[in-house]
């Protein structure tokens, strides 16, 4: 039949998708590959159930062969099988196929396209409400209520908005999907914040590459003139999924929730990567990508919100903790002099020259990894630690000084970024909600207990 063999061809398109060239090659592309096996056998699996549903409809009146069955079937396969805690974010695959528009199913109400991969909800591949009916097979405005938009996004799993119940993932995103909707553009990241808190969701150019972002800020803040609040600025990790899930939507610590999106790199499946190139240390346009994050924070949001700019703090996740300790903080420590510094799972020994080692010295860095770190990263990490914390005695502080500002804790017995021991973005949410307690506090992390251990003296692995 005709409809098999479009499903055979759109889950074949995505397996190649999923599987990718080289995905071993560096540390953090390795962080995308954990799951690429168990992935691929789940969407076989599935194949085999969705041929039998597309069986029944056949027999029942069918969908159209050009209809959403097919674009509801992949795009549910592909999210319902996207991994809990590296499945990119939709903003870089939601366009990865091309599912034809759903027409209307013979004798079905709106768009029984959707029957294909919606039988368990699935057939929100994508989750938009903008069309995905048409696209993916769901129901018009049916990645509201199936794609996790409130639900996932309480539990962290807002790193693939509902792609682990027919996810943001490729599919039936062909036409708009996520990629519009559901959790990469609002959808998830809304759920569960004060009715006074707006999130902005824009792409601006900054010296001469399109970064997008989103602020959640609260009403109050919005407009242009001098705030009383800080932000707290996230750079993901490669791939983008924290980006997606937006851990630091919420307002607090006095701190704004700001997370940007990395260009599309065209070595890494187009995937955002922080520093481009072939990720881990090969990260050419570092000082670039750096640059233009400078550029966004001091030129553009001020044109949005109102924020503090002396109170500029960082969360960096993977990719983008590497691209804070090798590129942005040796470059611009002194735009950001007593700040706040968290890099999680991740870091670079500087790459760039240490511009102003005063202003490095003024910083509060905490690194946070976990037992079952990627080796590669383990030593990277540890190289930072070496070379900050000369640059530190250089600048006149002592040992105790040193553990005061510059701390590092790797308890956690989870694999990358798995900081509460179960997932990715669960466990970047866990160091996130926590922000203020590590960097402001007593270092008390729910799980974990106290992260706040002086690097001198105290080896981290």
């Amino acid at each position: 039949m005709q409809r098999h063999g479009l499903l055979v061809l759109v889950i074949a398109l995505i397996l190649g998708l999923v599987a990718g060239p080289n995905v071993q090659g560096s540390p953090v592309r390795r962080a995308l590959a954990d799951d690429i096996a168990s992935t691929k056998a789940a969407m076989e699996r599935a194949a085999v159930g969705l041929n039998r549903i597309l069986d029944q409809l056949g027999a029942a009146g069918g969908a159209n062969k050009d209809g959403g069955a097919a674009g509801g079937a992949a795009g549910g396969a592909a999210g319902g099988a996207a991994d809990r805690k590296q499945a990119p974010d939709a903003t870089a695959t939601a366009t990865a196929t091309t599912a034809p528009a759903a027409t209307p199913a013979g004798g079905a109400a709106k768009g029984n396209g959707n029957a294909g991969g919606a039988a368990k909800g699935n057939g929100n591949a994508g989750g938009a409400a903008k069309g995905n009916g048409n696209a993916g097979g769901a129901a018009k405005g049916n990645g509201n209520a199936g794609n996790g938009n409130a639900g996932e996004a309480a539990k962290g799993g807002a790193n693939t908005g509902g792609a682990a119940k027919g996810g943001n993932n490729t599919g039936g995103a062909a036409k708009g999907g996520a990629a519009k909707g559901g959790a990469a553009k609002g959808g998830a990241a809304n759920a569960g914040l004060p009715a006074d808190v707006q999130i902005i969701d824009q792409t601006v150019t900054v010296q001469g590459i399109s970064l997008r972002f989103k602020v959640a800020a609260p009403t109050s803040e919005l407009g242009q003139g001098n705030g009383t609040m800080g932000l707290n600025v996230l750079l993901h990790g490669d791939g983008g999924s924290p980006f997606a899930a937006f851990p630091n939507r919420f307002p607090r610590d006095n701190l704004m929730g700001v997370a940007i999106l990395a260009p599309p790199n065209p070595n890494n499946q187009n995937l955002p990567v922080w520093g481009g190139g072939n990720g881990g240390n090969d990260r050419p346009l570092g000082p670039l990508h750096s640059a233009a994050i400078n550029d966004l924070i001091q030129n553009e949001l001020p044109k949005l919100v109102k924020f503090d700019a002396t109170k500029v703090s960082f969360t960096g996740v993977s990719g983008g903790s590497l691209l804070l300790g090798g590129f942005f903080i040796p470059t611009f420590a002194s735009t950001y002099q007593g700040n706040n510094f968290m890099l999680n799972c991740g870091s670079l020994d500087p790459v760039a020259a240490i511009q102003d080692p005063a202003a490095v010295a003024s910083l509060r860095i905490h690194f946070q990894s976990s037992q079952r770190e990627f080796p590669d990263l383990k030593t990277s990490i540890t190289q930072t630690i070496t070379s900050l914390t000369a640059t530190y005695k250089a600048a006149g502080l002592s040992d105790a000084e040193i553990n005061a500002k510059m701390t590092a804790d790797a308890t956690p017995n989870g694999g990358h970024c798995e900081m509460d021991g179960q997932g990715f973005v669960s466990g970047i949410t866990l160091m996130v909600d926590n922000y203020g307690s590590v960097m402001l506090g007593n270092g008390a992390v729910p799980g974990i207990g106290n992260v706040n251990k002086g690097v001198v003296g105290n080896a981290v692995f």
